[in-house]
């Protein structure tokens, strides 16, 4: 895993909402950002360009936890029941944990 850390966010569909199964996202900490996007700017790096050390100064781009925290730029669309599953890597073998979220209306932005 090339990163600090990812996520997947999976709607669940059994509780017979009219959107069941139709929420899918892979997320990351730094944002979703395509692997095109990073390549490019890897290589700017290499070139004495501002590359990835340049997203650093933007909201939601940092580039490690603060304090040993992490999170994810993403909101929940809709009350609900969640899957989620995410790997982290911290000096070390990568970890995984798997959660299940329920989701009401109260927690919506």
């Amino acid at each position: 895993m090339g990163m600090l850390a990812h996520a997947a966010v999976v709607r669940d569909d059994r509780d017979g909402g009219r959107d069941g199964g139709q929420v899918f996202v892979h997320l990351h900490p730094e944002g979703t950002v395509s692997m095109a996007a990073l390549q490019f700017f890897a290589r700017q790096e290499g070139k004495g360009g501002g590359g990835m050390a340049s997203m650093k100064g933007m909201a939601g781009m940092t580039m490690g936890p603060a304090d040993g925290v992490l999170s994810f730029p993403w909101a929940f669309p809709r009350p609900g029941r969640y899957h989620l599953w995410v790997q982290v890597r911290s000096g070390g073998p990568v970890r995984t944990g798997v959660f299940a979220v329920d989701v009401n209306k109260a927690a919506l932005p």
